[in-house]
């Protein structure tokens, strides 16, 4: 739907995606937010591509994690807009590591990941 170039089904392919993105469908919360970037049926917003991008990450697309981290590392998500580089950084690596651990990282990905940023990914350790 999302490829036709009739402007009533392009509509309904968008009303279709918000409908699934909003019960849970992490892969529509990931269209809308390609949607978003691409200005495709949608004038382009880059907050609202990162919105549904984040969407699409909490929901378990592992797809979205590379693509949300430069989104915050950029400023496009409207949480990250207030912090320091160096904190849009932390958080991004965090969403590096959960696509390395997912395997669906670019291999250059490890290198942008130093080990404090693994270490509080994977959260606290409990040793007993």
């Amino acid at each position: 739907m999302l490829q036709s170039d009739d402007p009533d089904e392009l509509s309904c392919g968008l009303e279709s995606l918000r409908y699934l993105s909003r019960i849970g469908h992490a892969r529509a919360s990931f269209n809308l937010a390609v949607a978003y970037l691409r200005g495709h049926g949608v004038a382009a917003d880059a907050a609202m591509a990162a919105y549904f991008m984040l969407r699409s990450a909490r929901q378990g697309y592992g797809g979205a994690y590379e693509p949300l981290a430069r989104m915050i590392i950029n400023g496009d998500l409207i949480e990250s807009k207030g912090l320091l580089p160096q904190a849009r950084h932390f958080v991004a690596r965090v969403w590096y590591f959960r696509a390395l651990c997912d395997g669906v990282a670019r291999p250059d990905a490890a290198a942008r990941i130093p080990y404090s940023a693994m270490y509080m990914a994977m959260g606290p350790v409990r040793y007993h």
